[in-house]
């Protein structure tokens, strides 16, 4: 967690857009957005994975009420969507899609997973 933000601490955000004019005249700025209220949580410390099925473990103490485990065939970036995704309230989320998925190593080295044909 960044310096500035502290662990069970409460923040207050609104929202507000400027045009290019921002400044130069009376209806430069925009209304603010709808006030949004959060806590910072703590850390997040995962577990090792286990297999048969994979399962993903954490522990409970960050705080968060709800977690998302996302599972990825290649490194996630703008534009690629998650092959499995998943909530739970627990502190362990088995993953059924994963042990179907063979192992395949591409000539850079790199280790991708692959949907079975």
């Amino acid at each position: 967690m960044g310096a500035s933000f502290q662990e069970n601490q409460t923040y207050s955000y609104a929202i507000t857009a400027f045009n290019t004019n921002a400044g130069d005249t009376n209806n430069s700025e925009g209304n603010f957005s709808n006030e949004v209220v959060v806590t910072t949580l703590g850390d997040l410390f995962l577990d090792p994975v286990t297999t048969g099925p994979v399962t993903f473990h954490w522990e409970a103490d960050s705080g968060a009420q709800n977690c998302q485990v996302h599972v990825f065939d290649r490194i996630p970036s703008v534009g690629i969507t998650s092959i499995w995704n998943a909530n739970t309230t627990n502190t362990q989320l088995a993953e059924t899609i994963a042990p179907n998925l063979p192992e395949r190593s591409e000539a850079d080295l790199s280790r991708v997973w692959s949907p079975k044909p």
